[in-house]
């Protein structure tokens, strides 16, 4: 996972990203928490700028932003099962119960879901015969 998906629930902090690139964002995004562990290092004024430095292109981005991004109308309507099911067992439907369970239990806490979203590996079955 990159280190800037995060940044991507306050967009405005993204200002940076279509300017300087991914590369160098994520350059300045690192080195806040480094000169911040520095600063508590060594306590002096120089590290006390370079701290500072680093944290002026984010509240540069902050403060220019963009504006609020509106929630899709078709988000609430989607919704993941974020599952691995690995049957170990001689009978495979047991693990498609589970999953039949938990879309299920999706659709009873979302009513409105109408698309649910699962990872290609959520059910790892071998030797599958239907009959």
């Amino acid at each position: 996972m990159h280190p800037l998906i995060p940044l991507a629930q306050e967009p405005s902090l993204l200002f940076l990203l279509p300017i300087l690139g991914k590369t160098f964002v994520t350059i300045l995004y690192l080195l806040v928490p480094a000169s911040f562990t520095l600063f508590l290092l060594y306590k002096s004024k120089e590290t006390f700028l370079f701290f500072a430095s680093t944290l002026i292109p984010w509240i540069m981005s902050y403060s220019i932003g963009f504006a609020e991004i509106q929630e899709s109308f078709w988000h609430c309507h989607v919704k993941s099962l974020p599952y691995m099911i690995h049957s170990t067992t001689d009978n495979p439907m047991v693990a498609m119960k589970i999953i039949a369970h938990q879309i299920k239990k999706i659709i009873a806490q979302y009513p409105k879901t109408t698309i649910i979203v699962m990872p290609e590996s959520a059910l790892n079955v071998f030797d599958f015969d239907p009959e």
